[in-house]
């Protein structure tokens, strides 16, 4: 499980921003992509790992309140 990331984002786009972790770009989906401003700046983003049957990706938070919101929204029937 990948519990967060730490590095600088490189892109921003509508749904998902990547950020530049030691020359790996990870796609993060995220409710608010411009929340993560673009530049030399050092980000973290505290992410959910999820695995699917079709898909493997990454969901990214600001904060691990958020973060703790959208695991417990997974747990209810008919939402994840």
């Amino acid at each position: 499980m990948i519990d967060f990331v730490k590095g600088r984002v490189v892109h921003l786009d509508a749904e998902y921003v990547v950020i530049d972790v030691r020359d790996i770009g990870y796609r993060v989906y995220t409710p608010n992509p411009y929340a993560f401003a673009a530049g030399d700046e050092s980000v973290t983003v505290y992410t959910h790992h999820h695995v699917r049957e079709d898909a493997i990706l990454l969901f990214g938070f600001q904060s691990r309140e958020e973060q703790a919101m959208f695991r417990r929204l997974l747990e209810v029937s008919g939402i994840g």
